[in-house]
């Protein structure tokens, strides 16, 4: 096996003019298998992932991702869609997202291949390079059947290019466990408030990633007729029915993952609660609104809009903010975490358990803000004084005014998470 490690772009197309084949090497990820299992043995390897040239990632109201950014830069840079980071997210193991690429994605062209159906929800342009000079196609047209593409042998894949879509989008994937597993079925949604466009993605249900345009037109019409920039919750009809349109388009198969019927029924309820998701995102909403109204988290609590109160304190990238001073669409491709979040497995957090046990619940309306406040205090203190605990729980009002057993019901935890 004959293995070139390519230093340019012009290197890469000149070699890939000059021979009938040439396999291309990004990140590993699914060459390696099929190398390491006796699967595959090409003969003509060129290793491409030192190319700076195709690491690049540009937003000017249109982004260019070039092939070689990883998935874990689209985690932690903004990669210009937060589906595309939904589904960065869902890939593999660190080590597997600190190796894969776009273009390596694009490349394999395998059904199941997660970022996929977010380049096809953004109606996404492949970009490709040959010594004849650049050629685009779009995205939906790129795959022609399970790993085959229009890529033709002498072309390289150099870049994805999509129109900047807004917030109200999102990316679902149901697999046999919650972590690093190839998608039973996968879908995305895009809902361009701007352009008047809804945009749908099917992984792993076809041997293409595939569209669904009667659910798109069925949406489209929703969004006419309530009005793209108004906030309208669809009614619970209209989530079934756009879920059942976006299963219709499927065309699965049975095997070992699931069966053809299961697919159809993930995608049906994955449809439903995508356009739930999205329907409602709108660029005014705060975060808090975003969090209650739209994405069903009432944990964090609305009781004065101006940031004085704190019970709808939440973690933005692990940072203690009000989400009612946050603008929800500005937390594009951000981690929030709610008060929703800090137990695990059905077990309650020392802080909450806590908050029980002292009896500092009262009317209940402010605990969960000064519980995610606490939480922020002992991440950092794990052993306050009473002096520390005060303070840190200075931006959080307790109208019921009995403070006595919220300061006890903290260091209580504060020993407990100590103790851990």
């Amino acid at each position: 096996m004959s293995v070139q490690v390519a230093r340019s772009i012009d290197a890469v197309l000149d070699h890939l003019s000059s021979v009938s084949e040439a396999t291309l090497l990004a990140g590993g990820t699914d060459l390696m298998v099929e190398i390491n299992f006796g699967r595959a043995r090409p003969p003509d390897v060129v290793a491409i992932d030192r190319l700076d040239e195709l690491k690049s990632l540009q937003r000017n109201g249109r982004v260019r991702m070039g092939a070689l950014v990883t998935y874990t830069r689209m985690l932690d840079e903004d990669p210009g869609s937060l589906a595309l980071r939904e589904a960065a997210r869902t890939v593999g193991s660190p080590q597997i997202r600190n190796a894969g690429t776009i273009g390596g994605n694009l490349g394999t062209c395998s059904p199941a291949g997660d970022t996929l159906p977010v380049l096809a929800a953004l109606d996404a342009t492949v970009v490709l390079r040959s010594r004849a000079g650049e050629r685009r196609v779009r995205f939906i047209e790129f795959m022609t059947g399970p790993k085959r593409s229009v890529r033709r042998a002498d072309e390289l894949v150099t870049a994805a290019e999509w129109d900047e879509a807004g917030p109200a989008q999102t990316f679902m994937k149901v697999g046999t466990r919650n972590a690093m597993v190839i998608a039973v079925a996968g879908l995305a949604l895009v809902v361009d408030r701007v352009r008047h466009r809804v945009g749908i993605g099917i992984g792993s249900c076809g041997p293409t990633i595939l569209g669904a345009p009667d659910a798109e037109r069925f949406a489209t019409g929703m969004f006419d007729e309530a009005g793209w920039e108004r906030p309208s919750w669809p009614s619970e009809a209209a989530r079934t029915e756009f879920g059942r349109l976006v299963a219709s388009a499927a065309r699965p198969i049975d095997d070992v993952r699931g069966t053809a019927a299961y697919r159809r029924q993930v995608l049906s309820v994955m449809g439903a609660r995508a356009i739930a998701r999205s329907a409602d995102v709108v660029d005014h909403e705060s975060l808090l609104t975003v969090l209650r109204e739209r994405l069903g988290l009432p944990g964090s609590k609305n009781a004065c809009e101006q940031g004085e109160c704190g019970s709808c304190s939440v973690f933005l990238d692990g940072e203690l903010v009000c989400a009612c001073l946050v603008l929800g669409a500005a937390t594009e491709g951000r981690t929030v975490e709610t008060v929703e979040g800090l137990s695990h497995d059905d077990e309650l957090s020392p802080v909450q358990r806590a908050f029980v046990e002292a009896g500092a619940v009262q009317c209940g309306f402010c605990t969960p803000g000064l519980i995610v406040a606490a939480h922020a205090l002992l991440r950092e203190n794990p052993e306050p004084s009473d002096y520390e605990v005060r303070e840190a729980l200075s931006g959080n009002i307790c109208r019921c005014t009995g403070y006595g057993k919220i300061l006890e019901a903290v260091q209580r935890s504060s020993a407990a998470m100590y103790r851990r």
